[in-house]
């Protein structure tokens, strides 16, 4: 994937979980501008799910560096008592059959999100 086809499906992404989290940090609900996409399970460690809108949230810079990079223990708590069971199951099954999935299709990705954004 080119760098523009990965920001390209970044900024989509990212337009749809601003509309799906109402523009707000999920943490403490600032609506400040630069707001940032929080992966839940590592980009670094799950490439893979880079693009998996279940897998991000919306969050503040604070929010973002300053608690969620820096509070694992208390971040996961957090994030078992305001997601969805049905969302976290998604992940679960996500992380469990990572091996199995494809990498990232730029055409996919922006279809995906292109639509859920209308």
């Amino acid at each position: 994937m080119k760098k523009s086809q990965k920001r390209e499906c970044w900024d989509l992404m990212k337009k749809y979980v601003i509309k799906r989290d109402g523009q707000k940090c999920a943490k403490c609900g600032s609506t400040k501008a630069g707001l940032h996409l929080c992966h839940i399970y590592p980009e670094g460690e799950y490439p893979k799910m880079i693009f998996s809108a279940d897998n991000v949230f919306l969050a503040c810079y604070h929010c973002h560096f300053h608690w969620w990079h820096t509070n694992p223990i208390e971040a996961y708590k957090w994030y078992i008592k305001h997601f969805s069971l049905n969302r976290r199951k998604r992940l679960d099954k996500l992380v469990k059959n990572y091996d199995k999935l494809d990498k990232p299709d730029y055409e996919t990705i922006k279809n995906l999100y292109s639509k859920k954004i209308k």
